[in-house]
C-alpha cells in the first residue's frame, strides 16, 4: 500500500468488515421529562475487548469526521473490562452513511439499509413530529430484524 488512498480504503474495508461481525445498528427508545411519548434514536456501536481496536476505529471516526463517543466499561468477576465506541443521533448516524454505504455491509446490510432509510425519512424532524407508518415499518424493521424493506 503506497499511498495514502490505499491506507484509507483499507481501513474503512477493515471497519466495515470489523462493524459487520461485531456491530451494532439499530434504534434506541428514548423518553423525555417534558414529552411522554417514546421516541426512537439511531446507533452505531461496536464494542469489544480490546481497547487497542476500540482506539483505532475512534480515531478512524475522527479522521473521517464521524462523531462518535468512546465508553469504557470495568470488568466485574462475571463479565470482562471492555471498550466501546458509539454514535447516536440523526445528524451523527447520517454522517457515518455519508462515509459508509449500507451496500459494502454483508451480513449487517440489511440493518444498514434499513437504518439509513430511516435517517433519511427522519433527519431535520423533532422528536414531537408523529412517524409515518413507514418510519414505525422501519423501526419494527430493525428492533425485530423480521420485516423486510424493499
Amino acid at each position: 500500500m503506497g499511498n495514502q488512498q490505499d491506507k484509507t480504503d483499507f481501513m474503512k474495508a477493515w471497519l466495515t468488515g470489523f462493524i459487520d461481525g461485531e456491530g451494532y445498528l439499530s434504534v434506541l427508545p428514548q423518553k423525555r421529562k417534558d414529552y411522554d411519548k417514546v421516541y426512537w434514536v439511531p446507533v452505531i456501536k461496536v464494542a469489544g475487548t480490546s481497547k487497542q481496536t476500540i482506539e483505532r476505529i475512534a480515531l478512524y471516526y475522527g479522521l473521517e469526521g464521524v462523531p462518535h463517543r468512546v465508553e469504557h466499561r470495568k470488568g466485574t468477576e462475571k463479565t470482562n473490562e471492555s471498550w466501546s465506541v458509539n454514535i447516536e443521533g440523526w445528524k451523527r448516524v447520517n454522517k457515518f452513511f455519508d462515509v459508509f454505504d449500507s451496500e459494502d455491509f454483508i451480513t449487517k446490510q440489511h440493518e444498514a439499509k434499513c437504518l439509513r432509510a430511516l435517517v433519511k425519512a427522519r433527519l431535520g424532524h423533532s422528536y414531537k413530529d408523529p412517524y409515518t407508518q413507514d418510519e414505525l415499518d422501519i423501526v419494527t424493521c430493525l428492533r425485530n430484524k423480521r420485516v423486510k424493506l424493499d
